[in-house]
């Protein structure tokens, strides 16, 4: 199983990271992947910190839902700490919050299941070649029933 960072660094090119994570030090040509690095505090702050929060459940390195979100998270992130584009990275951490809420309404804790506790069974509505209805759904009720 990868970590976060193993799957931001597989889809990113290095340059950009790189530029990126050392806006200060413009010397610098490789990635610092250790960790104490800004790449993997991003990461860490995602998955421990705004991940929960906007999406609801904890991070799952196994649901590619999670991986796609996380690592859109991270690059949102880096780009705020960078201060990059006009609105200094904001506008891509919004989209990416409503990305996140997006996904906790089908995959985090605000999802209602459905469930039942009734011991009652549907029946087939054809039994053979006959069709079968419930008393309800006979012909005495037609003049209740809205027509079409």
């Amino acid at each position: 199983m990868a970590t976060l960072i193993a799957d931001v660094q597989a889809r990113y090119p290095e340059q950009m990271l790189v530029e990126l994570t050392n806006r200060r030090d413009t010397d610098t040509s490789t990635l610092d992947t250790s960790g104490t690095g800004v790449l993997q505090t991003a990461c860490d702050d995602v998955q421990s910190g705004d991940f929960p929060i906007y999406v609801q459940t904890t991070y799952d390195a196994t649901d590619r839902r999670h991986v796609a979100v996380a690592v859109a998270g991270v690059l949102a992130k880096l780009k705020v700490w960078a201060r990059e584009g006009a609105d200094g990275g904001q506008g891509e951490w919004d989209r990416w919050v409503t990305r996140a809420q997006a996904l906790s309404r089908v995959s985090g804790r605000d999802r209602i299941l459905p469930v039942t506790t009734s011991e009652l069974t549907p029946t087939p509505e054809v039994d053979g070649d006959e069709v079968v209805r419930p008393g309800f759904d006979q012909g005495d009720f037609d003049d209740v029933r809205p027509g079409p």
